[in-house]
């Protein structure tokens, strides 16, 4: 259960630090 809930969060905080990389790269 607590994954399945987790799991969106964890995929926009993914985004999030992909995002930075791309910014910074």
């Amino acid at each position: 259960m607590a994954l399945s809930y987790l799991r969106p969060w964890v995929s926009l905080l993914l985004a999030d630090m992909a995002l930075l990389g791309l910014l910074q790269g």
